[in-house]
Formats: structure tokens, C-alpha cells, sequence
């Protein structure tokens, strides 16, 4: 059974009861690029988060102890969301924090029953819906009890978002970041890392010149969020069109662009 292309969301949560009479069950998301897939499920005797392509090899991203025994009904809840997965089977968790899954998916979402003995698979309750994006903003020194914070709220947490850009009348300065910390971060648990640009007062040449630089470094992290500060309305619509512009002409489409009304209304 699978979730039509065309009504994929970017962060999604899938919650069913599920009951087989044994082979694999599989939650299975494609690749909207290509013939590549992640998936999570397995056997009565271990639970696996994988990436493949059908036919040819198949990766183990993570093995879990929890199994989904057949002949009775089990609760299977699962949150996609930033580059993590997390997933919980009869009410526990299958790992403390989410998974960190590698790669960007955009495809397809289905679940998948095989058994060579033909038996089937039943489903009760199945619920499949957006997960907001949330993106925790931090300062750049990467505060230790700001990280702690977010490492609480690690399950429903799509991205940490570090303030690294402010562009100002003065044009663009860039704050001083740990970004092995960040990789360690993401890879950890699961997250995003989509940097903060505040912008300010600047004119539009200005900030032209600096959106340039900012796009150009920017390719090495997920996305960007943009934070106003005191721009004008007019300023404020020339930014986010010139960098929907900028971005599709460098196809930034694995990218996100996440706009805040204001700094006190992230």
C-alpha cells in the first residue's frame, strides 16, 4: 500500500496497528530521483533500519532488538522528521534518540508485507500526517545547556539552526561556528543543520551581494533560515524572491528555505 507522490510532505509521522501471519513487514519511503529506497521493519527476529536498491545491494543503517513477532497485533508508530528517523513499537522506543538516516527522501511512502507462503497482513487505525518543521535556533557558540535542551526535544526536533549570518547596512558578517560539533550533532541524532541569516536595514545591492556569498556557503548544510530584523516589507520580499531565484538556478532542490516573520516570531 502506498502514499501517492504527488502528496508527500517533507516530515511525516505513520501510526498503525499491524498484525501478520509471518515474512517481513516493511514502513519503505523511495527516492523521488531514483530507483533507491530507505526502509525499517524485518522479522519475527529483529527490526532493521536499511537503505537499498532493489536488485542490487542493501545497507544496514541500524539493527534494533525489538521484533515483530507474528500471530498477533502489534502498535507501530513512526516519526520522519530532519535527516532522522525515530520509531516506536508497542509504546517503546526502538532506540533512545532517532536514527540518523543518510541521504534525502522524497518519495513515495508505502508499507510493504512479504512472505513466501502467501499469508497476509492486516492493518487497523492507519494514520499518516505532517509533522511540522522545527527548527531549534541556538547562538553560534553552541551553548552547552542549549544543546542539552534540544537533545530533550530530540524526537519532534527536525533541525538545530545556528545563528551564523547577519547582514546589516555594513553588508555581511559571519559568526565564528564549531562544524565538527554540528556534524557530530546531526549524525547523533538525527537532525538538520539550517543555518540562521538575520537580516536588518540593508539595501537591496547590499544584501544582493551578501545573499550571493551566503547561497555559496550554505550548499554544504541543509537549508537556511532567514530571521528579520527592522527590514521593510519591500526588502523582505526582494530577499526571499532572489533566493528562491538563486537557489533553483543552483538546483538547491535537497535544500530548505524556512522564513521567519520576525525575530521575536521565529
Amino acid at each position: 500500500m502506498w502514499r501517492a507522490g504527488s502528496q508527500w510532505v517533507e516530515d511525516w509521522e505513520l501510526e498503525s496497528d499491524v498484525y501478520t501471519d509471518g515474512g517481513e513487514l516493511w514502513v519503505v519511503q523511495e527516492s523521488d530521483r531514483g530507483p533507491e529506497q530507505w526502509r525499517i521493519g524485518g522479522t519475527a527476529g529483529r527490526t532493521y533500519l536499511q537503505t537499498r536498491s532493489p536488485g542490487e545491494r542493501t545497507d544496514v543503517v541500524e539493527s534494533y532488538r525489538a521484533a515483530m513477532s507474528p500471530s498477533r497485533w502489534h502498535h507501530l508508530k513512526l516519526i520522519k522528521r530532519g535527516a532522522g528517523v525515530w520509531v516506536a513499537l508497542d509504546g517503546e522506543p526502538l532506540s533512545e534518540h532517532p536514527t540518523y538516516l543518510p541521504g534525502r527522501w522524497r518519495g513515495n511512502v508505502g508499507i510493504v508485507h512479504w512472505n513466501p507462503g502467501e499469508t497476509g497482513v492486516r492493518l487497523r487505525g492507519l494514520r499518516f500526517r505532517e509533522v511540522p518543521f522545527e527548527a531549534r535556533v541556538l547562538p553560534s557558540s553552541l551553548p552547552s545547556s542549549e544543546i542539552q535542551a534540544a537533545i530533550a526535544d530530540a524526537p519532534r526536533l527536525s533541525a538545530l539552526s545556528p545563528r551564523l549570518f547577519e547582514i546589516d547596512a555594513m553588508g555581511l558578517y559571519r559568526a565564528p561556528v564549531d562544524d565538527e560539533l554540528l556534524r557530530i550533532l546531526s549524525h547523533r541524532f538525527g537532525w538538520e543543520i539550517v543555518p540562521t541569516v538575520r537580516i536588518s536595514g540593508a539595501d537591496p545591492e547590499v544584501s544582493s551581494a551578501a545573499l550571493e556569498q551566503i547561497l555559496s556557503e550554505v550548499m554544504s548544510f541543509e537549508g537556511l533560515r532567514v530571521e528579520w530584523s527592522g527590514a521593510s516589507e519591500a526588502l523582505q520580499k526582494t530577499v526571499v524572491s532572489a533566493l528562491e531565484t538563486r537557489a533553483r538556478e543552483l538546483s538547491w532542490k535537497a535544500g530548505r528555505l524556512v522564513v521567519s516573520e520576525s525575530e521575536e516570531n521565529p
